[in-house]
């Protein structure tokens, strides 16, 4: 007869996790990186910073906690973990100016192991160069964009934890300008053991400074830490409940609540808030919590047929930038 050991050492360590990086909401300086200066819009790459999938998009991407589906390569790679069969995922969204984001992510079980494939392009619609002897325009079109591509690795340890990594290449073009690097991904997904309440983590784009021109740029590390799980689930319906903290190193905390619910394992309804914590920027005199980022987003979701999903969300961002339309068609084999 197999006896269980229980290790509560490991359950304390994550809910700690979760609890120390909540107090960051109400204590912008409880991280200290060293910066006499603010870090707002200090790094490169910031394409990455967009997220891709609409349904994380439709729960104000808090898609750190999301399992089962190969876009949560994009949020999480951990999320991946949990997959039993082939995925595929389509994802486009539109962005400011005309440009728009493509994206693809395919997940493979491999014995113990699932494997999963990106690729992410950020194209920019081309651009009249300007000069400051023509400042109305020279006539030469310049073209500007972004790509990534990554491979990940995730293992369900357990049946209660998931751990997944991602190595991606990325590369950023403008006119004769063009950089690259090579990033990580890092993530986990841990089951509480109360129904399926789950909480997970991930660090996002870590890598080494890229050079542009004559400036030195870092990447838009994110630390993202999330507690999801089902607040009602029955026969005929659920509702999913997403909360995500995340604290970049180039902006402001932010705070995010999603809420899916799905009916007869058909259709899904969501909506979501993400706003800054942070408050003022003393520094840079503005107040990040009256910009559009604070806004609710809508989406939903149609199980097709024999696990043909399709996914919509609507992300309002103001006058400035319009309403960005996300939009997702998933395929399980």
């Amino acid at each position: 007869m197999h006896k269980t050991i229980r290790v509560p050492g490991r359950k304390l360590l994550i809910v700690s996790l979760f609890v120390i990086f909540t107090a960051q909401v109400h204590s912008q300086s409880f991280f200290d990186y060293g910066f006499e200066f603010s870090t707002v819009g200090t790094s490169g790459m910031n394409f990455m910073k967009i997220g891709s999938g609409a349904r994380s998009a439709g729960m104000a991407m808090t898609g750190t906690g999301l399992i089962g589906q190969a876009e949560n390569i994009f949020h999480n790679p951990a999320g991946i973990a949990f997959i039993s069969s082939p995925d595929l995922s389509f994802s486009t969204n539109s962005w400011l100016a005309g440009s728009v984001q493509h994206s693809i992510a395919v997940a493979v079980p491999v014995r113990q192991m699932v494997f999963g494939l990106t690729v992410l392009n950020f194209n920019i619609s081309d651009i009249e160069e300007t000069t400051v002897s023509e400042p109305l325009g020279t006539g030469n079109m310049i073209s500007a964009g972004d790509l990534q591509l990554g491979l990940s690795l995730a293992k369900q340890f357990t049946d209660k934890l998931g751990i997944g990594g991602q190595i991606k290449w990325v590369r950023e073009t403008l006119a004769e300008y063009e950089s690259s690097n090579i990033l990580i991904d890092l993530g986990a997904t841990y089951f509480m053991g109360y129904k399926d309440i789950r909480v997970s983590f991930v660090f996002q784009h870590f890598g080494p400074d890229i050079q542009v021109v004559e400036q030195t740029l870092r990447m838009p590390l994110i630390f993202r830490v999330g507690l999801t799980g089902n607040l009602i689930k029955t026969n005929t319906s659920k509702l999913l409940m997403s909360l995500e903290l995340s604290h970049p190193t180039d902006n402001l905390e932010q705070v995010a609540i999603g809420l899916e619910y799905t009916l007869l394992k058909r259709l899904s309804l969501r909506t979501g808030y993400r706003m800054f914590t942070g408050g003022d920027d003393g520094l840079l005199d503005v107040d990040h919590r009256a910009t559009d980022e604070n806004t609710m987003v809508l989406g939903f979701g149609i199980n097709a047929y024999k696990g043909i999903n399709l996914d919509y969300a609507l992300v309002p961002h103001g006058d400035a930038m319009g309403d960005i339309h996300h939009f997702t068609a998933g395929f399980n084999f």
